[in-house]
């Protein structure tokens, strides 16, 4: 049976990973809308040539001009936004276009949390599997689930973006630790372990030290996770304990 649930739990956690990688945009993945906002024949002053622009960019300017209402994202077109962003003068044969690109609407705050927290569900039940099929909840298996959630956040977030820059690595960070701290506690509701109750405490802490690591970031990357996966995350943690070891156990250094 233990075989049977990890499995499931492996495959829920392909399934919630590549949707959240397939469907959500990340947090820093904003779009763009070049418009026209004016032209000159007899202007000389011009910020950049059209010839000088690389040619992602030229292909949005083309556009702009022709009046086909271009919509372009710091993920898919990163040259392109680079070079448009704000407002840019640009001469184009006899002509100068003066073209501004501003930020569209996008998914905003509640697909950037949803996202993360599904790629960091993902990661939880991923270190879930080993658990259940090892039998055993020692601190060596349960330190797996900050581990492996932080990694599969960090990890997906980092392979799609364009420049490592882009990717908010404090944040995430703690993104993906304070993911697995509803679990725990759940395992620790059920078996009153204080080794779990110590490593939830070491988890805060790493979270809290991830986002004072970066005086930008927000405390949200601590209690997204914790008020998303919450609920989920209590009743999954007592489930596991339960079907382990229901009568409880003394977890032990492996």
């Amino acid at each position: 049976m233990s075989a049977q649930t990890s499995l499931i739990y492996v495959a829920v956690g392909l399934i919630l990973i590549i949707s959240a990688a397939t469907v959500l945009s990340p947090a820093e993945d904003q779009e763009f809308y070049p418009w026209v906002v004016d032209q000159s024949d007899t202007i000389a002053d011009f910020d950049v040539q059209y010839s000088e622009l690389p040619q992602s960019a030229q292909t949005i300017v083309d556009s702009a001009i022709a009046g086909e209402d271009p919509i372009i994202s710091t993920y898919e077109d990163y040259e392109a936004v680079q070079s448009l962003r704000g407002s840019k003068d640009i001469q184009k044969g006899d002509t100068v276009y003066m073209i501004r690109t501003e930020t569209a609407d996008n998914g905003g705050l509640f697909e950037a949390i949803l996202r993360a927290s599904l790629l960091s569900a993902g990661g939880l039940l991923f270190a879930l599997s080993y658990i259940q099929q090892r039998k055993a909840t020692t601190l060596y298996n349960l330190a797996l689930l900050p581990a492996v959630a932080a990694t599969v956040l960090l990890g997906v977030e980092i392979y799609q973006a364009p420049m490592i820059s882009l990717v908010h690595i404090e944040g995430y960070l703690a993104f993906g630790l304070a993911s697995s701290i509803p679990v725990l506690l759940g395992m620790w509701i059920k078996s009153r372990q204080y080794l779990i109750l110590g490593l939830i405490m070491g988890i805060v802490a790493l979270s809290v030290i991830s986002v004072l690591a970066d005086p930008g970031t927000s405390d949200l990357y601590i209690l997204a996770p914790l008020i998303v996966l919450g609920i989920p995350g209590l009743g999954l943690g007592w489930l596991v304990e339960n079907s382990l070891n229901g009568r409880g156990h003394s977890p032990t250094i492996d």
